[in-house]
């Protein structure tokens, strides 16, 4: 269905469980989108170098998120185990993960690596788990080039 895929910051083949504040941390997001954004924003390595505008932006997509999904999500990536499935993906996928990555391990993204026969792995140095947001113009930039290369 596809040729090419991108993986940013991926959930590792094994899942993830989080620290059971993180879980606490979801539900009361889901009430105040003030929270919300502190929380988003401090994803990022530099959030003083985004615009008001895209902060609110990106506050108010993180809210709707939290709201329609919550902690749900977290609870099911708990029991995820895609290590067989991600053997037999054959198509060309870029996997970028920020070093600075506070949310999902590094070696997540290591290991779904050397489990896929045809990804790359990218670690962006200055990065943390928002790249798109931190420098949307190289992430589309980097994006568009593996897709269309």
């Amino acid at each position: 269905r596809f040729s090419r895929s991108v993986l940013l910051d991926p959930v590792g083949p094994k899942g993830v469980v989080f620290d059971p504040s993180m879980y606490e941390a979801f539900k009361q997001m889901s009430l105040s989108k003030d929270l919300t954004r502190a929380v988003i924003l401090s994803t990022v390595t530099d959030p003083a170098s985004l615009s008001d505008e895209l902060k609110e932006a990106i506050a108010g997509d993180a809210y709707k998120a939290v709201q329609g999904i919550g902690a749900s999500v977290l609870e099911t990536l708990k029991d995820v185990d895609l290590r067989s499935a991600a053997q037999k993906i054959t198509v060309p996928t870029l996997i970028i993960h920020g070093e600075k990555d506070q949310i999902i391990p590094k070696a997540d993204s290591v290991e779904l690596n050397k489990l896929m026969p045809a990804s790359s792995l990218e670690i962006l140095p200055a990065n943390g788990h928002c790249w798109n947001v931190e420098n949307p113009g190289a992430f589309t930039r980097r994006t568009f080039q593996f897709l269309n290369g």
